[in-house]
């Protein structure tokens, strides 16, 4: 490949050299890469029509190569590639200037074929033309030019003068190409620092003409943004690693824009031996491409939401109850301003939160994160100190987001009404066999008939094996963990045939996506954490359920375990040094851990929409407390957390008893 021609090497679309039977020698990159061939293949001289054949003809109707002087106008026209690729393409045809032919060597007259891939882009037609309209002025400096080297060799003061003006219209050239493709486009070299040459669409996208200037100021990097970029360019240029390997290390979008979205790509620029000489930066504006991309990531996310509630109607429905409940529970305690504690309600607007996320109802999710935020500036601003009387302001504030999310729950069911039909007057429901209907009737008269059918009811309709409760964490958390960059095998549920009566435990299950969030989002490591350290890519959730008497009752024990990173003891207690929050400077490693339960505790950095509040883990302690029982947690350092949770559970004799009291009275 001459020289001459390696400055179409960084153009982002498809471009070739052809003699005057459309024979191929030379094509760039992009034309290599759109019709899989080898280099050593597309300049071997072989007609065009064997790597790309166009519907309509390369040429327009009566028009030859040899009357081609300037460039043609772009047509846009189909195509089809031998390897069955087919698409439409805007293709312009120009001759080489007789100064590049020569430095390149050619032997007879060449033309440049140009073609834009417009498949996707159509609805860009319009502007691409009025640009090309635009470039009327260079071609006609360019007609100019040929004209003044009709003199060429009449001295070689005039030869070297018109060669020179020659290479700076075929700079020109290149230049309003490059222009034409719509993308950012400038070289840095090693220094870090932006050569001359770039694309005036450069000058919109960063909003500064990027020449002769720091590529971290080009690119608006601040703080630590900068020395991590300083560091990343010198070793792309020491070729510490292969470039293609080091291009996911940098920059990769434009940060100071968020509502567009410009991505970034790098192409190294190499001498003739092989050595990089600078780097090409092609900066793209996908806004449009990126606001199609999250409506179908909407629509999918709907469908997974109707998918997730069909399939596990039961909890959906148990979620729908207890949302209720609390909403309206909250409702009237905010706008009478009584039984407000706000503790309580911190844990009731995060237990919201979590089990509408894991159903996919963002909308609720976000409304009940924005509530949290409204009440926990509040208790700042107090500094920390919730007075006894709620401001009127305050409590209508977030009375106004309870009875949005309420809104938004009754809008969803009116909708999608089959998929929680009965949830609002009857909870769950259980079907009884005809057959059973019909023993029961002949031992309606048996003296131990109540008791017996007490005992049948317990055991086969009031309980449901627990497992099934839990029916849609594991779907709801996989989603989580890719949403937060990791990866999580399926949970695992241990005696998840166990029996419990699901409505004796609705409201402690329901805290207990706290628990498998906080796993999640604190506990498992990212795919590149987790291989450093030894582990297999894809974290684990185990859920354990063990039924036992103790002291004359029946416990129901639960224990969550991730095999993440575990509760470093150090950091809690550096954490809580932070916060300024009391506590027991003596106490052990295990027992500081327990500081995860606090309200006013969190090891998180920031509030996400999953967790930092220090809310969640308490909701679970406060609701095993409330039923008498207990939560702790056990962790290793490197190997993983277990919460467990420790509560009484109800025994068939309650019924018994309750039925026996019944007929006695």
């Amino acid at each position: 490949m001459s020289e001459i021609f390696r400055i179409f090497e960084n153009i982002q679309e498809p471009m070739f050299i052809i003699d005057g039977e459309f024979n191929v020698y030379w094509g760039n990159s992009a034309a290599l890469q759109a019709l899989d061939v080898s280099a050593r293949k597309l300049s071997s001289g072989k007609p065009l029509s064997n790597f790309i054949e166009f519907k309509q003809g390369a040429l327009a109707e009566g028009q030859t190569l040899d009357s081609i002087e300037e460039p043609s106008a772009s047509r846009e026209i189909d195509f089809t590639t031998p390897n069955g690729g087919n698409g439409s393409g805007q293709i312009s045809i120009q001759s080489v200037p007789q100064v590049i032919q020569l430095a390149a060597g050619a032997d007879s007259k060449r033309w440049v074929v140009y073609i834009r891939n417009v498949t996707l882009e159509k609805i860009l037609a319009d502007k691409f033309k009025a640009q090309l309209d635009a470039k009327e002025g260079v071609i006609v400096e360019l007609q100019t030019a040929r004209a003044e080297l009709e003199n060429y060799s009449k001295n070689l003061e005039k030869m070297v003068e018109a060669r020179t003006v020659e290479l700076r219209e075929a700079n020109r050239l290149v230049s309003t190409i490059l222009n034409s493709l719509g993308q950012g486009i400038f070289v840095f070299d090693r220094n870090a620092q932006t050569l001359p040459f770039y694309s005036k669409v450069s000058e919109r996208m960063f909003g500064i003409a990027p020449a002769n200037k720091p590529v971290a100021d080009v690119l608006r990097l601040e703080g630590s943004e900068r020395e991590t970029f300083k560091k990343w360019i010198e070793a792309v240029f020491e070729e510490m690693l292969d470039f293609e390997d080091l291009v996911p290390l940098g920059p990769s979008r434009l940060t100071t824009s968020p509502d567009k979205h410009v991505a970034f790509d790098f192409h190294p620029m190499r001498s003739e031996q092989g050595a990089l000489q600078g780097v090409v930066l092609v900066a793209t504006d996908k806004t449009e491409e990126m606001k199609a991309r999250k409506e179908a990531e909407r629509e999918r996310s709907f469908a997974r939401r109707i998918v997730q509630i069909v399939q596990h109607r039961q909890q959906f429905k148990t979620f729908v109850n207890e949302a209720n409940r609390i909403l309206a529970g909250r409702s009237k305690s905010l706008e009478t301003g009584s039984g407000l504690d706000h503790e309580e309600v911190s844990r009731d607007l995060h237990t919201i939160k979590g089990g509408a996320a894991s159903f996919s109802l963002i909308e609720i999710a976000d409304r009940a994160h924005h509530c949290e935020d409204v009440l926990s500036n509040y208790v700042k601003s107090q500094a920390g100190v919730m007075p006894t009387e709620w401001p009127n302001g305050l409590r209508m504030q977030l009375k106004s987001g309870v009875d949005v999310m309420t809104r938004y729950l009754n809008e969803f069911l009116e909708n999608h009404s089959f998929l929680a039909a009965g949830s609002e007057v009857e909870g769950r429901t259980v079907e009884i066999p005809v057959a059973t209907l019909q023993a029961w009737h002949e031992r309606i008269n048996h003296p131990q008939f109540a008791k017996i059918v007490s005992e049948e009811i317990f055991e086969n309709w009031m309980q449901e094996p627990v497992a099934r409760l839990f029916g849609n964490v594991d779907g709801s958390m996989r989603e989580l963990a890719q949403r937060l960059g990791k990866s999580l095998k399926p949970t695992v549920f241990e005696n998840g045939d166990l029996k419990v009566v699901p409505e004796y435990f609705q409201e402690l299950f329901g805290t207990y996506i706290h628990g498998f969030r906080n796993a999640i989002d604190h506990g498992i490591e990212t795919p590149g954490e987790r291989i450093a350290a030894g582990k297999d890519v894809d974290g684990q959730l185990k859920v354990k359920f063990e039924r036992f008497v103790q002291g004359g009752q029946q416990w129901l024990k639960t224990e969550i375990y991730d095999d993440g990173r575990g509760m470093d003891p150090v950091r809690i207690r550096r954490r809580l040094d932070e916060k300024q929050l009391a506590y027991d400077t003596n106490a052990t490693d295990e027992e500081i851990i327990q500081a995860v339960f606090r309200d006013d505790f969190s090891t998180a950095n920031a509030v996400t929409d999953v967790s930092g509040r220090g809310v969640g883990l308490s909701a679970v302690k406060a609701q095993a407390e409330k039923m008498g029982g207990e939560a702790f947690v056990r962790s290793t350092v490197g190997t993983g957390s277990i919460l467990t949770v420790v509560v009484p559970d109800i025994q068939t004799s309650s019924l018994t008893v309750a039925s026996e009291l019944k007929q006695a009275g």
